[in-house]
């Protein structure tokens, strides 16, 4: 790599993606019942894209909170999460994530 050639940020890198929602489709699927009786949330920790967070207050039905859209069908919390938690499948066929060259 030359001196002029900037590294990208893994935003940056992110924002080259095209993804494509089946809103009548989710692809992934996390058992919340299973996820409370979860200590260390490895599924927050390894999501590129930011699918799991952690809820906010005391009153919360599940300690985190999921959204499949951002997803970038990378597997890494189905591999991650020691307990079975996440049922994860492919999208359907023309839906999901389109990388597009940098």
């Amino acid at each position: 790599m030359s001196k002029t050639e900037k590294i990208m940020t893994i935003d940056e890198k992110l924002s080259l993606t095209k993804l494509t929602t089946d809103k009548n489709y989710e692809h992934i699927t996390v058992n919340q019942e299973i996820c409370r009786k979860c200590k260390t949330f490895d599924c927050v920790y390894a999501c590129p894209a930011n699918c799991y967070k952690f809820s906010e207050g005391e009153e919360v039905d599940s300690p985190i909170i999921f959204d499949y859209a951002p997803c970038l069908e990378c597997g890494s919390c189905r591999i991650v999460c020691p307990h079975g938690s996440v049922d994860w499948h492919y999208p359907k066929g023309g839906f999901g994530v389109e990388y597009k060259n940098s």
